[in-house]
């Protein structure tokens, strides 16, 4: 007779974190979690044991007081939160690159659109970035696209 599964066996699914990204540590956590979810990984302990193997030394470094005592509920959260807020580029900075800004080079303008919007994020309102963005494409799309009275997503896919 062949061996049936036991209804209480416990199977175990790999999670693999990718390295950790230092250029864009919520973008990171998602990706994590997404692992975490799939893997059916509940437990803050494991999550947290998850981070410390996937995050390089120096980064560690930077969070060592939550490495070495980490609180004794919500570690997992913990350590999450401060590698955003140490990692992550300030309000300041990301403004700052959003008025620098980037040239459309090869892309096309939906595709400069969406990190000029990550960028913006709460701060710039969407007149501001219409004009932001409208600036750094070619002279006869901006003719073009600024006679057309659209919304910006409107816009960028006018010149797909």
């Amino acid at each position: 007779m062949p061996n049936e599964c036991d209804s209480n066996q416990i199977s175990h699914v790999a999670v693999k974190p990718p390295p950790f990204w230092k250029h864009n540590p919520v973008l990171w956590f998602v990706r994590l979690e997404a692992q975490f979810k799939l893997a059916k990984i509940l437990n803050d302990t494991t999550k947290f044991n998850y981070v410390l193997s996937a995050v390089e030394s120096d980064i560690l470094n930077s969070v060592i007081d939550l490495v070495l005592k980490p609180p004794e509920n919500g570690k997992y959260d913990a350590l999450k939160k401060r590698l955003i807020e140490v990692h992550s580029e300030s309000e300041d900075s990301k403004i700052r690159i959003l008025l620098q800004g980037s040239e459309l080079g090869d892309q096309r303008s939906p595709q400069l659109l969406t990190p000029m919007r990550s960028l913006a994020g709460d701060n710039v309102g969407e007149p501001l970035l219409k004009s932001l963005w409208l600036g750094r494409l070619p002279n006869g799309t901006q003719t073009i696209l600024a006679a057309l009275n659209e919304n910006l997503d409107q816009l960028a896919t006018v010149d797909q």
